[in-house]
């Protein structure tokens, strides 16, 4: 009878019965398969002890999650003013749980391109970057100013306070 797969495994693990153990050193070829599952099972690595492990995962820095607010719109205009013609110009305000943002959003002349100035607020924020998709970022002055040129397609504007990692984020 031949030797079959499942034989091999068992005496190459020492868990072969006598006859499973006759058979397989009776055939050269098993017998050679059987050795070289040996000497593999040998040299595989031991498992790692759960004490080690749980001690690397505590060494593991635990980084904050970015907490991403939301601005409400409190305050827009229209555009048209007192004057005569109206205005392409924009004025927002939105505000947060601890910050605020003010917008002046301008059409810039013969381009598909919008200048966006303004001024960010917040209570322990000293280094606060503006960023928009397909723009470069701009990092707000001391005083929280800002200007930065963006498409007329961009939407949303986010404010990345650089050593907290709070992020705030509006849409115009």
């Amino acid at each position: 009878m031949k030797t079959n797969w499942e034989e091999i495994v068992n005496y190459a693990l020492g868990l072969a019965n006598a006859q499973e153990s006759s058979r397989v050193e009776s055939d050269p070829v098993a017998l050679e398969q059987a050795m070289l599952l040996r000497k593999v099972n040998a040299s595989k690595p031991p498992a790692v002890p759960a004490e080690l492990l749980a001690r690397a995962k505590a060494l593991l820095p635990v980084l904050p999650t970015q907490k991403v607010w939301k601005g409400i719109l409190t305050f827009s205009t229209s555009g048209i003013g007192m004057r005569s013609t109206a205005s392409a110009v924009r004025d927002y305000r939105f505000e947060f749980e601890s910050a605020q943002v003010e917008l002046r959003v301008e059409p810039i002349p013969k381009s598909n391109k919008l200048a966006v100035i303004g001024i960010f607020q917040a209570g322990e924020a000293t280094s606060v970057r503006v960023l928009a998709t397909n723009s470069n970022a701009v990092l707000c002055d001391e005083r929280g100013q800002f200007e930065i040129v963006i498409d007329s397609e961009v939407r949303t504007l986010r404010f990345e306070d650089v050593q907290s990692s709070e992020i705030y984020e509006i849409e115009i």
